[in-house]
């Protein structure tokens, strides 16, 4: 039956669309603007790469963009929707709060801090785990103008963390949107979600203002056995949970305000989430009832203008809070739990504050021969009230009197902490011959807790022909340690290391950028890289501890390829392929080393699209993801994980009624079985605490509403 389907969907959507639309000129109702894109600097332009807008084929990077045309043929419900199409890109689920870990070409550890994320060229990483915020729980999409990614290093220009990749949100802005806007969107799960937009450009003060809200109780999946079911076995007890459900609810609020006036450009974000279900357990053992919140804000101000001829500068100052709080309890391990003297349950709940404060300034010149970026900045930020209620210590055992406030004593999960850094970078794009550019740059920087470090790039471009392109990239990235690496304290099992040093990476890349017609766009990336002192935990001697340390290696290659094809005016298919493979290698103490792939990104990937515009109302888009087999590390004795096939399809009916659009669409289609891996068993250890592995993705239906005012 689904072969069937299949079938008939892929008839649907490939067929012609000659034989199902009439002749529309250059008009596409569903383009929501993008026909001004290569204006203000569309799929064929990048930022990313250089800090400025330049021609995708002659950035000195391998880099991908999303527009807001593909996010609305997709009816993404999420930003991991929306990344899902970037070849060499695998959204990997976290056990913890449907936490998304963006893995790049293999590369990935805990909370996947490797992929950095900004939005407007800001970066969100938090102090604390390194990545997103632990607390991410995904971002809606209809503030979203424009999704960029570069994969391969990007610490010459953004510095920490720009280690696997680069992703850059950029939302939009009243220049490309002067449109009122309204909508609703509900589907599985008991999910709702509304949005406003109000925009104005007709003066010479412009602003946008996106407001969304959303509520989910999120998928219900099946767990059959977990941690707690491993303890039961062992100590002969009866406390787990499972069989039970996951927890993932989730309620969200948006915020996006925007506001320009000539070269002054002035937003502000917040990010709520609230209701975070603790979705497979804190420790790996259900709990229905925890529930935490975060909230993120984020503002920014950025001033460009010139000061002699081929002279510019820009200076930009951002300002972001966030927090981690909890709602309710939050149980370890359930009533009568661990071993069986916790008759109420293990509960911690964990609790902090972070803010930073950035700016920087950036002079730049235009030669006839050369493009000179010189800039510096600083970085100013911390943890503050660290708070914690538990009702264990740090040798896991009952504190008398139950649950009881650490905060503020010794017994807190970490201590309040500060990180400063000061960085200044140059960056030169040489013209060395009429069809030969040379970029050489070089970021400096210097942190107040691990030391500084210097991370170069090399970049040769040749416009072999005027639809051919070839790069020749280097370039050297490193990642931050973060606080909790660094400082973590009174956990039984797991230690902080203050001594840590920042794992670095050197990759190598080849690049083709071929368009034999205006129609048709291929690319294809070769790219081999090393990784250094990887930070993983590591047994202590004689303890049943683990202390952090700089103890790993990792190498890898790979290649990703991707096409796009314009068949008609009214039909275009995009493709893309990635293939990678890696190897780590650990010291464990002891002198013993532990070697094995990494264990979570698959080594093969396939995306394929097709957008349909059936008539003047109708278009039809399908998605197909395929990700393969996921092998297992070394010491985890189950069998590779299988592959699965993603199909998700969408019907958008522009004009139902005067200014209202709608859209329909169906995520999973098939109803493919969907899991990503959970953790392997600990050094010497054969026990898998969720052995059957991470459920995802059930089969939804979605139908959205947008009306313009």
């Amino acid at each position: 039956m689904k072969k069937f389907a299949y079938s008939w969907l892929l008839l649907f959507s490939f067929t012609p669309p000659d034989t199902w639309a009439q002749d529309q000129g250059d008009k596409n109702v569903f383009s929501d603007g993008d026909e001004f894109a290569d204006f203000y600097g569309g799929d064929e332009f990048i930022s990313i790469a250089t800090g400025y807008s330049k021609p995708i084929n002659k950035a000195p990077a391998v880099a991908s963009v999303i527009t807001k045309q593909q996010i609305n043929q997709s009816n993404a419900q999420d930003i991991r929707d929306v990344l899902e199409m970037v070849p060499g890109l695998h959204i990997e689920k976290h056990l913890q709060y449907n936490l998304d870990r963006f893995v790049i070409r293999g590369i990935s550890s805990l909370y996947g801090p490797q992929t950095l994320l900004l939005i407007n060229d800001i970066p969100i990483s938090s102090l604390f785990t390194g990545n997103q915020n632990y607390m991410w729980s995904g971002m809606p999409v209809k503030s979203i103008e424009r999704v960029e990614v570069i994969r391969g290093p990007g610490s010459a220009i953004y510095g920490a963390d720009a280690f696997a990749g680069v992703i850059n949100i950029i939302t939009k802005n009243a220049q490309q949107n002067n449109a009122n806007k309204m909508g609703v969107s509900v589907g599985s799960f008991n999910s709702r979600n509304g949005f406003i937009q109000l925009a104005d450009a007709t003066s010479e003060l412009k602003y946008l203002l996106s407001i969304e809200y959303g509520k989910t109780d999120g998928e219900n999946f099946l767990v059959k056995a977990d941690s707690q079911t491993v303890l039961d076995n062992a100590v002969g007890i009866n406390a787990s949970l499972a069989p039970g459900n996951v927890n993932r609810s989730l309620d969200t609020t948006e915020v996006r305000f925007e506001s320009n006036y000539h070269d002054l450009t002035f937003r502000a974000g917040f990010q709520g989430r609230y209701n975070i279900g603790t979705d497979f357990g804190i420790a790996s053992a259900l709990d229905p009832k925890g529930r935490y919140a975060s909230e993120r804000a984020t503002l920014d101000l950025n001033y460009q203008g010139e000061l002699l001829d081929n002279w510019q500068y820009q200076l930009k100052t951002s300002y972001f809070h966030g927090t981690r709080e909890s709602e309710k309890d939050s149980y370890l391990f359930p009533e009568g739990g661990f071993t069986g003297q916790f008759p109420d349950g293990m509960i911690g709940n964990p609790e902090y504050k972070e803010q930073n404060l950035q700016a920087s300034g950036t002079l730049s010149y235009k030669g006839s021969q050369h493009y000179v970026r010189m800039g510096l900045g600083l970085f100013d930020g911390g943890i503050y009230e660290v708070k914690e209620t538990k009702n264990f210590d740090s040798n896991f055992q009952p504190l008398p009197g139950g649950v009881i406030d650490v905060s503020d004593t010794n017994a807190v999960y970490l201590p309040e902490s500060r990180r400063d850094n000061q960085f200044i970078y140059l960056q030169d794009e040489w013209q060395v011959a009429p069809d030969w550019e040379l970029t050489l740059g070089a970021r400096y920087d210097k942190y107040s807790d691990f030391g500084s470090t210097l991370n170069p790039r090399v970049a040769l471009v040749w416009s072999a022909d005027y639809n051919l392109s070839v790069k020749a990239l280097y370039g050297r990235a490193f990642r931050a340690p973060s606080f909790a690496e660094l400082y973590a304290i009174n956990n039984p099992v797991a230690q902080g290391n203050p001594d840590l040093k920042p794992e670095v990476i050197n990759t190598y890349e080849l690049a083709f950028n071929y368009s034999p017609t205006p129609d048709l766009k291929i690319g294809l990336n070769i790219f081999s890289y090393q990784l250094e002192d990887s930070i993983h935990f590591v047994p202590d001697t004689g303890g049943n501890t683990a202390t952090v340390q700089n103890a790993g290696e990792q190498s890898g290659h790979g290649l990703e390829f991707e096409t796009k094809y314009n068949v008609s005016k009214n039909w275009d298919i995009n493709a893309n392929y990635a293939y990678q493979y890696s190897k780590m290698k650990v010291d464990i103490g002891n002198g013993k080393r532990f070697s094995s792939v990494p264990g979570h990104a698959p080594n093969h990937s396939l995306y394929l699209s097709s957008n349909n515009q059936i008539s003047d109302l109708l278009q039809f888009s399908l998605q197909w993801n395929y990700i393969g087999k996921r092998e297992r590390l070394a010491n985890d004795l189950r069998g590779d994980l299988a592959g699965y096939h993603k199909v998700d399809a969408t019907l958008n009916i522009s004009q139902l009624l005067t200014n209202m659009d709608c859209s329909v669409s169906i995520k999973n289609l098939l109803n493919d079985e969907i899991k990503e891996p959970s953790p392997g068993p600990a050094q010497g250890s054969t026990s898998v605490k969720l052995p059957d592995d991470l459920p995802q993705y059930e089969r939804s239906i979605w139908f959205n509403v947008k009306y313009n005012f």
